[in-house]
């Protein structure tokens, strides 16, 4: 019956987790041609294996948190040792000084309290690089798997700048621009909306053989009243465009419309 295989220790994890690192690292830049599908297969298998030794180190955080909480309270230690090693190498040198001990047991106690002092200082040192090390170890193990990447937001559609009014003509409307966005507006409508109004008309030009007809003064009338008012009056101006007779007093003829001339 074959044995169960070990299980890995913080250490190898890290180990292997540094070395899949390093691979796909190099990856992006092997000099190997290789097509883009075999490339992608094998970051993905690495990519695989890393996540697998993450998933690995992060059960160990309950571990390397206690280990932690253990290593800084025996450097807490340590350092209390360590200055009470220090005070009495001080008070064995104060003693010496006033010769309270002899050359050869001075020697002695200060043999002994240097080499106290330095193996004091080489545990410090190496729980303190244990500690360093914890802390790194517990930062990755505790944290948390990569989110997916969010969908990017959909760019904004940009702003058209505003198209300046036409200028305003005397007598004419201001026409107002035309709306760069928006549903399709009605063609006839808005040809209504900016019509401008019948031009004045201007006076009629007068032959000098034929006198202009002067209207009496009166309160202005309906044009149906202003004929009946005036049945006899003679169609003397002929339009140019039909060739319809009309009365010397009329400004537009009667049939089609057109502004009459006299020549």
């Amino acid at each position: 019956m074959a044995e169960p295989s070990a299980v890995p220790t913080i250490d190898q994890l890290l180990e292997e987790r540094a070395r899949y690192e390093s691979w796909l690292a190099k990856l992006a830049s092997a000099p190997v041609s290789t097509s883009p599908t075999v490339r992608e297969r094998v970051e993905k298998d690495y990519r695989g294996r890393l996540e697998q030794v993450m998933t690995q180190l992060r059960t160990h955080a309950e571990s390397v948190r206690s280990e932690l909480a253990r290593q800084r309270k025996h450097h807490d230690e340590l350092r209390v040792e360590r200055t009470k090693a220090q005070e009495d190498f001080d008070e064995a040198s104060l003693r010496n000084a006033v010769g309270e001990f002899a050359p050869a047991e001075w020697t002695r106690i200060a043999d002994a309290a240097t080499a106290r002092l330095a193996d004091l200082d080489a545990r410090l040192d190496t729980v303190a690089r244990e500690i360093h090390r914890l802390t790194d170890v517990q930062a990755l193990v505790e944290s948390k798997p990569p989110a997916p990447p969010a969908a990017a937001p959909a760019a904004a559609q940009p702003t058209p700048p505003p198209q300046p009014a036409v200028a305003a003509v005397p007598g004419l409307p201001t026409i107002p621009p035309v709306p760069a966005a928006g549903p399709t507006e009605d063609e006839l409508a808005f040809l209504r909306s900016v019509a401008a109004p019948a031009l004045p008309q201007r006076p009629r030009t007068v032959s000098a053989e034929q006198p202009a007809v002067v209207a009496p003064a009166a309160a202005p009338a309906p044009d149906g009243a202003a004929r009946k008012a005036a049945p006899t009056e003679e169609r003397t101006l002929k339009c140019a465009e039909c060739g319809a007779a009309n009365r010397a007093s009329e400004w537009y003829c009667e049939r089609c419309g057109a502004e009459l001339t006299e020549v």
